[in-house]
Parts: structure tokens; sequence; C-alpha cells
């Protein structure tokens, strides 16, 4: 390591983690690659382009893949794909914010960020391990979340289950649910066999608002699979019979620009 290399803590029960433990070699190795990556910053939010990993692994893309997939499969990484930024879930946990000068060095760094898709869920990671300094933190990102998500009256935050609320309840644009869509696109790839691509966005649409989106994902697609709707002529047509009364959901919050994806 250079005179200039900056430390990463990693806890001596990762190798015994229950999410590690059974890990092939690879994917440990690549796991740790994306926590202490040269690439990286204090915020473990940072762009991670995969032809990167590759060069620095000697890996193929073949490699990468299987091990990369295996890590968004367990929740220690999320990626966008089209911005290449990654966010190492805990990150935080195990390389806290000691003060509020790295703090601010952490928003320094997430600012320089291009718009991405884990913006949501990197708040979610200041609120569960750095909420003391959410104030500083939340000045890296856009103006937009910050009012959105962001109580930044005071350096500690109190009021979690209010931004979970705000959270849920709120609008997201057409960029969150299709990053989602492609982000997710290998796991949504049995209903896309049998469904339009149309019917499968409007489903991440609403699942934008879930605390697991993918979960939620899957259960709206599965009944609507039950239901029989192929297509997004299929999906108008339910959405205008449905009384409601057997889902969770209200099929009135389906309605986004239809046409945009009639195929």
């Amino acid at each position: 390591m250079s005179a200039n290399g900056r430390y990463v803590k990693v806890a001596t029960r990762f190798w015994t983690d229950e999410k590690i433990i059974n890990m092939d070699p690879e994917t440990k190795v690549l796991y740790l690659y994306c926590l202490s990556s040269p690439h990286s910053n204090m915020a473990g939010f940072y762009r991670l382009p995969k032809a990167y990993i590759q060069a620095d692994l000697g890996i193929s893309k073949e490699q990468l893949d299987k091990g990369f997939n295996k890590l968004l499969d367990k929740g220690l990484v999320k990626y966008c794909e089209r911005t290449s930024v990654i966010l190492i879930t805990n990150y935080f946990k195990y390389n806290s914010i000691q003060n509020k000068n790295q703090a601010k060095g952490a928003a320094n760094r997430t600012s320089e960020l291009p718009k991405n898709s884990l913006i949501k869920d990197y708040i979610n990671a200041i609120n569960t391990y750095a909420s003391n300094y959410k104030k500083v933190l939340m000045k890296g990102l856009p103006k937009e979340f910050i009012q959105e998500f962001g109580n930044t009256d005071t350096d500690t935050d109190t009021d979690t289950d209010t931004d979970t609320e705000s959270e849920s309840e709120g609008k997201f644009d057409d960029f969150d649910f299709e990053s989602f869509f492609e982000e997710n696109q290998k796991q949504l790839e049995p209903f896309l066999n049998r469904m339009s691509k149309g019917v499968v966005l409007n489903a991440c649409r609403i699942s934008m608002k879930a605390n697991k989106p993918m979960a939620y994902c899957r259960t709206v697609l599965s009944d609507w699979q039950e239901k029989g709707i192929e297509s997004v002529d299929d999906l108008e047509k339910a959405s205008k019979d449905n009384d409601d009364s057997d889902c969770n959901y209200k099929w009135k919050d389906f309605f986004i620009d239809f046409d945009k994806y009639k195929e």
C-alpha cells in the first residue's frame, strides 16, 4: 500500500458472518475488493465501472457477473448499471463516521457522483448507521432528496419513522422505476417471458413505494400473472374492472402513462 493509501476496517467476524461464510472464495475476494477498492471513498458509495473490477482482479466478465450477482442477491451491495455507481450497504456499520469533519469529507465525495438510483438506499444506510451526522452527510445529495427525505434541522435524526413514511408515500419519477427495472432485470426475466415489458414496468413503478421493492414487485407480478395479465391493455382493463377487494394495493395507483409502454 502506498503512503497515501486509505485504510478501511474489515471486522474479524467478516469470515464467520452468515452472509459470507458459505460464499465461494472468489466471491469473498470480490466483496473485499468492493470494500477496499482504490476507487472507493469514505462513504462506501462510489463509482466503480465493472471494467475496473475486471482489470484490478484479473477476472473475466463471466466470473465477475457470477460473483457480483451473489453479492447483489445477499444485499451486501447495490449497483446502478446506468451510472456504474456502487453502494456497500453496511459500510458505515464498520467504518463509522467519527466526527463532523469526516462527515463533510464523505459528503464532498458523494456530491461528485452522477445522478443514480441508489440515493434512497444510501439515505437508509445513513439513518441506520450514521444518523448522528445525517445533517452533514445529506448535504452531499441532490437538493430534491434532501427536501423529500432529509430532516436537517439537527445533526441527530430523531424522525426515522417519519422519514420512512415520507419515502413510502412519496412520488417517484420515471428515472427511479426504470433504473430499478434495469438493475433487477435478471430477477424479473421469468415474468418478462410471460408479460410485456410495459406490465413489468408498471409493477416496478408502484413497488418503489414499498420498504422492500423487489419482494413487493414479485408479489404484484405473481398476482397479475394469476389474473392472466400479459399486456398493458390487459392491465388497463383489469384496473378498471377491479374493486380492490382482494389485494393490498390500489389499482388506481398504477396509472402512469400507459400509452408510453404499449408495444
